[in-house]
């Protein structure tokens, strides 16, 4: 009901000032005047229809959000995503679509011109089903191959387990759908939906690149890789959180709705400083790190030994960057790198 009502708000305000505030408090508010659970145990259809809804809705919860006076034109994807998917019988491509947008519907962006440069690509993000790039083939059979490494799915079980206060969290990693995307958004490295990550594909090709420059094309595909890895715990974490808890508009940090008052972390930040002990940046560390060391982890670990990264011995670069607080996995890209 409440993207309908949005699309309706919309269509009626094209050729007036469109005060996505005055939407809220006279409308969306009466409609969702709480958070939408995103139950993940139902069937598409009602998946999508509750999907769709909860994006309009969480953004009447986001000061930064509805404060901006946007336009008509600021917001034209937004609608039109919506339009798209009324019928509710979508497509993977749409599907992403609306999982970033969920994701997005909860930051505390407070700057409009980042909030329009999401809306304005959004329809770059697309899934690939084949990929011209020479390492997509090696980069998709690595996460195929995390997915069966039960060394470092039990940690990151472990994580969930802790985060939720749920004793024994049942969740088969062979399932976990991982999809490369193809995206415009410089930064976005990936996100999570229902029993599914998406990895954007052109930011690892883009990072390759830059890096391949400065320390060769092997070294630069093993940077990817842990770069990779690092992504899988991170966006694992948040779907085995979900599922567990049956709620895809889930934020981590409030998880102590479901147990105690305790301030909780982000869960694919608390996942990667379980495994790392730190929250490390693999593209700055690149020129400088241990490689040796970090590379025969990784073998050991993808052999099934059981093996604890020392993170001193590793030599790497903590990421201090400031984040912003979503469900996706973006950072303001280097130029470095691009």
């Amino acid at each position: 009901m409440a993207a309908r009502s949005f699309i309706d708000y919309f269509c009626q305000h094209q050729n007036s000032e469109l005060t996505f505030e005055k939407f809220r408090n006279e409308i969306l508010i009466l409609i969702t005047p709480t958070k939408l659970k995103l139950e993940t145990n139902v069937d598409r259809q009602k998946l999508v229809s509750v999907l769709r809804d909860a994006v309009v809705s969480n953004l009447g919860f986001i000061p930064f959000f509805y404060k901006c006076n946007f336009s008509c034109d600021d917001l034209k994807n937004l609608y039109q995503i919506l339009l798209d998917t009324d019928i509710l019988q979508i497509d993977r491509n749409h599907l992403a679509k609306l999982t970033f947008l969920l994701h997005l519907s909860k930051a505390n962006i407070d700057d409009k011109n980042t909030w329009n440069k999401f809306f304005n690509l959004l329809y770059s993000i697309n899934i690939i089903e084949t990929s011209e790039w020479y390492h997509a083939g090696e980069l998709h059979q690595f996460f195929e191959n995390l997915k069966r490494c039960k060394k470092l799915t039990g940690k990151i079980l472990a994580v969930a387990q802790e985060l939720t206060e749920i004793d024994k969290i049942n969740f088969n990693f062979i399932d976990l759908e991982v999809n490369f995307t193809a995206s415009l958004i410089l930064g976005l490295n990936g996100f999570s939906g229902k029993n599914a990550i998406y990895i954007d594909l052109n930011e690892l090709s883009r990072k390759y690149n830059g890096l391949k420059v400065t320390i060769g094309e092997t070294r630069s595909l093993n940077v990817l890789k842990f770069e990779c890895l690092r992504l899988f715990i991170h966006e694992s974490c948040h779907v085995l959180i979900r599922h567990q808890l049956n709620d895809l508009n889930l934020s981590s940090p409030k998880l102590s709705k479901f147990g105690s008052n305790r301030s909780l972390p982000e869960a694919g930040i608390a996942a990667e400083e379980k495994i790392f002990t730190n929250r490390i940046d693999w593209l700055t560390s690149a020129a400088h790190f241990s490689y040796e060391y970090c590379l025969d982890y990784l073998t050991d670990l993808l052999d099934g030994k059981n093996v604890s990264f020392d993170f001193e011995k590793s030599n790497c670069m903590i990421d201090t960057s400031q984040m912003y607080l979503m469900a996706i996995d973006y950072k303001i890209p280097s130029p470095d790198f691009y």
